[in-house]
């Protein structure tokens, strides 16, 4: 099974490598910045020194608060990386300035990072470096925003009510499971969930994702459109198994399985799609979905393992006749 590379594992090691390298061969300064903050600013204060800076400009570009600014700023004059001048035509505006050894100090630093810069993009062309940083300039705001707990969406009304872009059900079985048999009960098991989500919220999906976790804990994810929208629990784990079966060695152990309903639309649009172009399979559907929706009915009324598909586990904690996948063993 190919091991699936993790974006932010691959970021980790490359920021661990970088980190490395630059403790071992950064300038030593006298004077230099006590905190990141401390060394934003400075760099911030080399590249703007044609134009005045003030402490508003600072606040804004690092999005620190006034009290914050305030408080570093004296640190830094103290240290003697700044100087504040006031303006003779208002006081109270003061111009923030590096010192003479701050400046020069900086500029060492500056020339190690184009030196850094050279080894990091050495064997690329320009147009990979442009979108090299197109690319971490773009996902750089997410990870911030994501960080900061910031959300840039549109504040919604209390009370109302936004579909979801995807649903999903995923269970790492308490014995691992073997077998095409095996394996094919647990995603119907899973289906079935995400088949009842579904019409819980008016929608069916337009594809269908698979993610297969192994003992080893390593994983292993496929995923594929659907000629036509479902919200079946039959057709969800028909596709469920045939991504499977494409990427997955059946005698290979299944320690935990994830099934996920992608590319929603509302179910009013897609019943006026399959009128076009489904006419002749849509009586059959149409007693598939009766079906489940009765099924539905059953399990408000009398509890989720009142009834389910025959191919799918019985939850021992709901029918003590037979446990889940790879659970009697």
């Amino acid at each position: 099974m190919e091991e699936k590379k993790r974006i932010a594992f691959v970021l980790r090691a490359a920021h661990n490598q970088i980190k490395l390298i630059v403790r071992k061969s950064l300038p030593k300064c006298e004077k230099g910045p006590k905190s990141q903050l401390q060394g934003g600013i400075l760099g911030y204060l080399y590249h703007h020194q044609e134009q005045p800076v003030y402490q508003r400009d600072l606040e804004k570009e690092f999005r620190i608060s006034r009290a914050t600014a305030t408080n570093t700023l004296q640190v830094m004059e103290r240290e003697g990386l700044i100087v504040r001048k006031a303006l003779d035509r208002d006081a109270r505006l003061k111009r923030i300035q590096l010192t003479e050894e701050a400046y020069q100090g900086h500029r060492r630093i500056e020339a190690h990072m184009e030196m850094m810069d050279n080894c990091i993009t050495k064997g690329m062309t320009k147009e990979e470096v442009a979108q090299l940083f197109r690319l971490l300039g773009k996902n750089g705001i997410q990870l911030h925003d994501f960080a900061s707990g910031e959300d840039r969406s549109p504040v919604a009304p209390t009370g109302q009510y936004t579909p979801p872009k995807s649903i999903g059900n995923g269970y790492t079985f308490p014995n691992d499971l073997h077998g095409q048999e095996e394996i094919r009960a647990g995603v119907a098991q899973l289906a079935d969930q995400v088949a009842v989500r579904l019409r819980r919220h008016g929608m069916k999906c337009q594809g269908v994702s698979l993610a297969i976790r192994d003992p080893n804990f390593r994983d292993i994810s496929r995923q594929a459109r659907l000629e036509t929208p479902t919200d079946l629990a039959r057709e969800l784990t028909q596709a469920a198994m045939e991504l499977a079966d494409s990427c997955w060695n059946m005698s290979s152990p299944v320690r935990a399985l994830t099934v996920t309903a992608i590319y929603l639309i509302p179910a009013d649009e897609a019943g006026a799609q399959l009128d076009l172009f489904s006419a002749g399979q849509d009586a059959k559907r149409r007693r598939l979905e009766r079906l489940e929706n009765t099924m539905d009915v059953i399990r408000a009324k009398y509890g989720p393992g009142a009834i389910a598909p025959a191919s799918a586990p019985r939850d021992p904690g709901q029918e003590r006749h037979a446990p889940p996948p790879g659970g009697g063993k």
